[in-house]
């Protein structure tokens, strides 16, 4: 785009602009004085403007740019750049530095920092991997605690108030079924088996508390099904 990005001085920079390649000085003019600053350069695309003598620049951006921004809290905001400006101010940046050996030794110190941060960061993700795995171990463990308790070979601490006898492991609602006849009634025990690390009674999830709430309300309907093949090969249900 080059000047085009600076409509109001447009026609003053092709009147004088003798190389179309070569960068602008920027400067600045305090309020009511002759004196102007040299404060940075600016690239002769116009999308970026690095400051003298620093790590420090500014990018172009229009206003849709700006509206379209996102905020993502903390009071800051993401703003859409192209990568090539970003690219283009980065090489500027470095042009500066290079030029300033006490701008080097800061971004060397910089970088060695930015290192020591990444290897912190990858412990902390390692410990959070095997603070997982150790927490996927205690699950397991406590799963097979409670298959031995209900199997019969560790200790329930008190005689639980459903049969041994018929128990069968479940996928969905909750974790165990007994079935048990006293006379000719068929009684269904549904189990919920959890474990408490800090002493509290464990809360149960939606579709825990969604079967405990149709039971206890007997909004329960039994049904009954058939499936067998005949001779034939023809499959059946009633």
């Amino acid at each position: 785009m080059g000047i085009e990005r600076l409509p109001g001085a447009k026609k003053k920079l092709k009147a004088t602009r003798k190389n179309r390649n070569q960068p602008f000085a920027v400067r600045l003019t305090p309020f009511g004085s002759e004196t102007h600053l040299r404060i940075g350069t600016m690239n002769a695309e116009c999308s970026g403007i690095s400051i003298a003598e620093s790590a420090n620049g500014m990018i172009f951006f229009d206003y849709e740019q700006l509206l379209t921004r996102r905020k993502i809290g903390d009071g800051t905001s993401l703003i859409q750049v192209s990568e090539e400006d970003a690219s283009n101010l980065q090489l500027m940046i470095e042009q500066e530095i290079a030029r300033h050996p006490r701008l080097a030794k800061r971004k060397a110190r910089r970088k060695q920092t930015n290192v020591e941060v990444k290897r912190l960061e990858h412990e902390l993700e390692e410990l959070h991997k095997h603070n997982q795995k150790l927490q996927r171990q205690l699950n397991n463990d406590a799963g097979t605690l409670i298959e031995l308790q209900l199997a019969g070979i560790v200790p329930l601490g008190e005689k639980p108030p459903f049969p041994l006898k018929q128990i069968h492991q479940m996928k969905y609602g909750c974790d165990w079924l007994s079935i048990a006849f006293r006379r000719d009634t068929l009684h269904l025990f549904f189990i919920e088996s959890n474990l408490s690390r800090n002493g509290k009674k464990p809360t149960l999830n939606k579709n825990e508390m969604r079967l405990r709430k149709a039971i206890l309300e007997k909004k329960v309907i039994t049904h009954y099904t058939h499936h067998w093949v005949d001779k034939d090969g023809k499959i059946r249900w009633d």
